[in-house]
């Protein structure tokens, strides 16, 4: 497919349509491999009638650039889609959304979910909420179950789907979370997206 774009804009560059070829192609390097290249040519010298005496031109390996730039792509790609099936689902189901940025190790959460998780005054000041905070409230028998749950769902690069209890504001409240987890061009989780009800009701 490389070849039916390359050919006609080498030919333009010979008949002097065109001054400049810049395309990134792939050449077969084996029977389920290929290899990125970059082609780079000028036109340096043409005669009175315009055409190219001189073409000038390099071949570059950018195979590892190249792959590097469309794993991004792909990543990016694959976070606006988890981005709109969440946004979907909250949409539909009238879910508390928040998301866990690895890197920083805190949480953006709204204020549903605060109220909830009996969490509201440190929203409105606008301090990050604490995963141990949610730890320890969540229900003493369910504890274990769902911070292993979690931990796993990272060494895995899953998601999950669980309920489970919650002590706040003196009461015992069942929680559902429905989890993904967005990693990084290099394998490397970068946030969970999370989507939180009260199913208490």
């Amino acid at each position: 497919e490389d070849r039916i774009v390359l050919e006609p804009l080498l030919n333009d560059v010979i008949a002097g349509r065109a001054d400049n070829l810049n395309y990134d192609y792939r050449i077969v390097t084996g029977e389920s491999s290929c290899r990125w290249l970059k082609i780079i040519a000028k036109t340096t010298k043409k005669d009175a009638h315009g055409k190219p005496l001189i073409i000038a031109g390099i071949n570059q390996d950018i195979h590892e650039v190249k792959v590097n730039e469309l794993e991004k792509i792909k990543q990016e790609e694959r976070l606006k889609e988890s981005e709109s099936r969440l946004k979907h689902a909250l949409l539909m189901g009238k879910m508390s959304p928040w998301e866990y940025d690895f890197s920083t190790g805190k949480m953006i959460t709204d204020r549903q979910m605060a109220e909830i998780w009996d969490l509201l005054e440190l929203y409105k000041k606008g301090e990050p909420l604490d995963p141990v905070l949610l730890h320890d409230r969540i229900y003493p028998d369910d504890r274990e179950f769902v911070i292993d749950l979690f931990d796993r769902s990272v060494k895995a690069a899953t998601g999950f789907d669980v309920q489970f209890r919650i002590t706040a504001g003196g009461l015992i409240k069942y929680i559902h979370f429905y989890c993904e987890v967005v990693y990084g061009e290099n394998g490397e989780p970068l946030k969970f997206m999370v989507l939180t009800p009260n199913i208490s009701s």
